[in-house]
C-alpha cells in the first residue's frame, strides 16, 4: 500500500491515513505518532502516551507540520472573522449616523 504524504520537513514525514487522521514519522520510518483533524478543522499533534521526552527542535519540527497542515484552513477562518468584522462595523457606522438625525 502507497502511502499518502501530506507534509514533511527535514526530520520528520506526515501521512494521511483516513479522513482527519494522519500518522507523523521519522523520516527513517521509526517514531509514528498521530494527527488529529479537530472538530474545529486544526490539525493537533496527539502523541502516544509513552512517547517521552522532546527536545526543542523536535518540537520545532512538529510545529512546522502543523503550520503547513492549518495553512489553508486557517487562512479561511481568519478571512471569515475579517469580512464579519468588516460587516459588523460597517453596519454600525449606518446605525449610528442614523440616530444622529
Amino acid at each position: 500500500m502507497e502511502k499518502n504524504l501530506i507534509a514533511q520537513t527535514k526530520y520528520f514525514k506526515a501521512y494521511l491515513v483516513d479522513v482527519g487522521l494522519a500518522r507523523l514519522e521519522f523520516k527513517d520510518g521509526s517514531g509514528a505518532n498521530d494527527l488529529v483533524c479537530c472538530d474545529d478543522g486544526y490539525w493537533v499533534y496527539w502523541p502516544e502516551a509513552s512517547t517521552g521526552a522532546l527536545c526543542s527542535h523536535t518540537l520545532r519540527e512538529i510545529f512546522h507540520i502543523l503550520e503547513d497542515l492549518n495553512k489553508d484552513w486557517d487562512k479561511q477562518v481568519n478571512d471569515y472573522f475579517d469580512k464579519v468584522q468588516s460587516e459588523t462595523q460597517h453596519g454600525q457606522s449606518d446605525e449610528s449616523s442614523a440616530e444622529t438625525f
